[in-house]
């Protein structure tokens, strides 16, 4: 981006420095070694996994164990059985 801004944008070391929290002598520098730096994270980047992947662990995990002996077998049977127990006890008191 200092490269882009120094080179298309036209902005002056001394804006670029403020922007980015750098001293003006740094911009010079990343300006000026703008190729070898750009090699080196190439070089970088393929040496290390991409962030997308996700890591070996989670893509071992397994799934959560289900009960066998369910009373239900939907969930709007379940709720259903809990509102008639809500209305039970709302009558019974």
């Amino acid at each position: 981006m200092i490269y882009s801004l120094v080179r298309i944008g036209n902005w002056p070391d001394s804006d670029i420095a403020r922007v980015y929290r750098l001293s003006e002598s740094d911009v010079r520098s990343v300006f000026s070694h703008y190729v070898e730096l750009r090699r080196a994270l190439e070089i970088r980047q393929k040496n290390e996994p991409s962030p997308l992947e996700p890591p070996l662990e989670c893509a071992k995990k397994t799934p959560r164990k289900r009960r066998n002996d369910a009373r239900y077998s939907t969930s709007a049977e379940r709720q259903a059985t809990y509102r008639a127990r809500l209305k039970e006890r709302r009558l019974a008191g």
